[in-house]
Order: C-alpha cells, then sequence, then structure tokens
C-alpha cells in the first residue's frame, strides 16, 4: 500500500469532483431541485461552508485507503488494472445502491445518471492512479 498514491489518488479525485460539478453545475442544480433562495445563495457565491468540501475530501481518502486495499490482491497493479477495477467497483458498489436510494426518495433520473458519472470518475481516477504507483 503505497501512502503517496492514496495520497495522490484523494487529490486527483477531489478536484475532478471540483472540475466536474463546476463543468455541470447548473445542470446539477435544477436535478436537485433546491429552492429559488437556496439556488440564489449557491449561485450568487456567498461564502459557503467549507464542510461539504472537507468531508468529500476525507470520504476521499478513505475510498482510496480501501482501493488500495482491493488493489494489493491484484498483482501486478497497473494504471489499467486499476481503472477497471474502478469501474467494477463503481458498478458494484456506487451505481447499484445510488439508483436504488434516489428511486426511493424520488429523486430525478437525471440527477441520479449526474452522480453517478462523477463517481464513476473518481473510482476509474482513483484506480488508475493507485494502480499506475503501486
Amino acid at each position: 500500500m503505497s501512502f503517496l498514491g492514496i495520497f495522490a489518488a484523494a487529490i486527483a479525485a477531489w478536484g475532478f469532483g471540483a472540475a466536474y460539478y463546476n463543468a455541470l453545475g447548473k445542470t446539477w442544480l435544477d436535478a436537485v431541485g433546491f429552492r429559488p433562495e437556496e439556488r440564489a445563495r449557491i449561485e450568487g457565491r456567498e461564502k459557503m461552508d467549507a464542510t461539504p468540501f472537507i468531508l468529500s475530501f476525507v470520504a476521499e481518502l478513505l475510498m482510496a485507503i480501501v482501493m488500495s486495499g482491493v488493489m494489493m490482491q491484484f498483482s501486478p497493479p497497473s494504471l489499467v488494472k486499476g481503472a477497471a477495477i474502478g469501474v467494477t467497483v463503481w458498478l458494484g458498489f456506487v451505481a447499484g445502491p445510488m439508483i436504488v436510494n434516489n428511486a426511493y426518495a424520488m429523486r430525478s433520473l437525471r440527477l441520479t445518471a449526474l452522480d453517478a458519472g462523477h463517481w464513476l470518475g473518481v473510482l476509474i481516477l482513483m484506480g488508475a492512479i493507485i494502480g499506475a504507483i503501486g
């Protein structure tokens, strides 16, 4: 388990999320269905609470630790194997439960697709980076 690989994967995942939701922010806001006053605050770029950003980095660091543990079972690690493991983990442990949770919460399919796309990118990046670094 490479601490450098884990930390690099967590940083890359966090950066990917920032870029992903920055690019798709308006679409995501529409899909979430925030009340007008909430949306105005978010779109107005008022000072936002840092807590969600910190929590997402901590969660992604934990994900990278677990991904590293999973990848230790596959020898030798590689960028391609890591990316493939990322897709597999996403499909089995992220996409499925996300679809179920959002269906019961009556959230839009568009929101589910947007969020699932984010986590797919995160897990592919994590797997590839951890696989490449070892």
